[in-house]
């Protein structure tokens, strides 16, 4: 089968997972709607990534034609790689229930506290009292969850620096990216090469430029996206086989399907150097 068709089953793997468990009644808490929603939004980047790489029929400039977006293939795998890492890191990573419950509430922390940092120009805008009720509750959530951070045991052995870095300059995740993919179990090229070469596209490095010129040049943009749709493939196959760490009745997707099996431990053997 073709790359396109296996990152397409893939995906639908992972909505079959994710049905298998919303269609359990509640009970679940915060930390596992976050997960749950942590989860899509790597599949909607992965779908993107998809899309734009087969491309689509537009007719919005007085003619139709067929528009690939080959670039922003490789900056939406990137952002894909950064989803499923937190998604690892936060919820299936974590050796013990205490460093699990830091890493959430980082998580939150860091993010809530950044968002009620955010501030429009008042000579741009006039005062909004919906904008700034929500930044006040926001920032009324970060407070709350302050003391939960420093009473957690894993916090109180970071070093003062981690500690000062996480609560006031609100830096997450503590550890660089190519670290929280070794974490993950991927090897230095998925970890290290491959991610610089995704941030390379995403930001505007001149290397990446002069490539896509070249290759552009020589009708091979294609090539290039292809690097970027084989790393979703590769991504999407480890989120399925760990979504059913933090989700065991999505257990069943696999299990009753022994193909399906097969392809997400092709995909995901290469994250890890089995090949």
């Amino acid at each position: 089968m073709s790359l396109e068709t296996d990152v397409s089953r893939i995906l639908q793997i992972i909505t079959d997972q994710t049905e298998a468990v919303s269609r359990t009644p509640g009970g679940q808490d915060d930390r596992l709607h976050d997960a749950q929603t942590l989860v899509f939004k790597c599949v909607q980047h992965a779908t993107s990534t998809l899309i734009l790489f087969r491309g689509v029929e537009i007719d919005d400039f007085g003619f139709k034609t067929h528009y690939q977006d080959l670039f922003s293939v490789l900056g939406l795998a990137r952002m894909c790689h950064e989803a499923y890492l937190m998604f690892s890191h936060v919820f299936v990573a974590p050796p013990t229930p205490e460093e699990a419950s830091f890493r959430f509430l980082a998580w939150r922390y860091a993010d809530f506290r950044r968002q009620a940092k955010l501030r429009v120009r008042r000579r741009l805008a006039p005062p909004d009292a919906q904008v700034e009720s929500w930044r006040a509750e926001i920032m009324r959530a970060a407070r709350r969850l302050r003391p939960l951070l420093r009473a957690n045991p894993v916090f109180a052995r970071l070093n003062k620096r981690d500690q000062n870095d996480l609560l006031n300059r609100l830096r997450w995740p503590l550890r660089g990216w190519s670290t929280l993919g070794k974490e993950a179990g991927f090897t230095d090229l998925q970890a290290i090469q491959i991610y610089r070469y995704l941030c390379s596209y995403a930001h505007p490095g001149n290397l990446s430029v002069r490539q896509a010129r070249l290759a552009s040049e020589a009708r091979e943009l294609g090539h290039l996206a292809t690097t970027g749709l084989k790393h979703t493939g590769i991504l999407l196959a480890c989120l399925a086989v760990d979504y059913v760490r933090v989700f065991p009745l999505a257990r069943v997707v696999l299990e009753k399907d022994p193909d399906r099996r097969r392809l997400v431990d092709y995909y995901a053997d290469f994250a890890r150097g089995n090949y």
